[in-house]
């Protein structure tokens, strides 16, 4: 295999991704343009469900609509926008308040109290 033709090969590929593809979240400024009701009709999933059906529905769909795999291009973004649509948000990031062992504070505790008792005490010279 000669260097030109698989770059060609990779050329052909790469138009043949590109052509016609359009972020979704990039239209209608950021906004996704379906509603959730219709989100559940594309994926075939019904109101209230867990998000691991709603993977799994869309594992599925995606399979079929792909454009690789018979489907068309609107097919599997509007599969992929259903998915955007109802995935249940990011929980917020852990915030890990640093504690000091308990005997750490005892030790800080008891610290703070022979300093007051010094400072009361009146020193002999």
């Amino acid at each position: 295999m000669s260097y030109r033709f698989a770059t060609r090969g990779l050329d052909e590929l790469r138009e043949r991704r590109m052509t016609g593809y359009e972020p979704t979240a990039d239209r209608n400024d950021g906004k996704l343009m379906m509603t959730s009701a219709q989100a559940r009709e594309v994926l075939g999933v019904p109101g209230s469900c867990d998000p691991a059906v709603i993977d799994a529905a869309f594992r599925l769909r995606a399979r079929h609509s792909h454009p690789d795999h018979g489907g068309s291009v609107e097919q599997f973004r509007r599969v992929v926008e259903a998915r955007q649509t109802l995935a249940a948000p990011s929980p917020p990031p852990l915030i890990v308040i640093h504690q000091p062992p308990w005997w750490r504070l005892i030790l800080a505790a008891l610290s703070a109290r022979l300093r007051v008792q010094r400072a009361a005490t009146p020193r002999v010279h």
